[in-house]
């Protein structure tokens, strides 16, 4: 009865997602492209991520929004895409990357593909 109630109420608390299985070579991309990401290295990094976040890696998913954001110094419709698909995974970071107002692409309608420095 009590393992019953316990299963209830971390369902209850921690709504299903679906965990990526990823396969050892995209682990290894993942961690690769990681350790890639820490070093400042976004472009290089990027492809590496794709791999596991196309697996459905929440984590994968945000760094590589991180990534693609940070190269092209604003939030593109790529990484935006990227950023909604870990935070439907329950991805804190990639929900508050979402709800940030701190976007003049955003807020300009749209950069239409030029820098944000433009």
């Amino acid at each position: 009865m009590i393992k019953l109630v316990l299963i209830t109420l971390l369902s209850t608390l921690f709504p299903c997602t679906a965990f990526a299985q990823l396969t050892q070579e995209q682990q290894l991309a993942k961690e690769k492209g990681l350790t890639l990401y820490q070093q400042s290295d976004w472009y290089d990094s990027q492809p590496l991520l794709e791999s596991a976040a196309i697996a459905g890696d929440e984590t994968a998913q945000y760094y590589l929004a991180e990534a693609i954001r940070l190269s092209n110094r604003y939030t593109t419709g790529e990484a935006r895409k990227w950023y909604e698909a870990a935070a439907n995974q329950g991805h804190l970071y990639a929900m508050l990357r979402l709800s940030s107002k701190n976007n003049i692409c955003l807020d300009m309608k749209g950069c239409g593909g030029k820098g944000a420095d433009e």
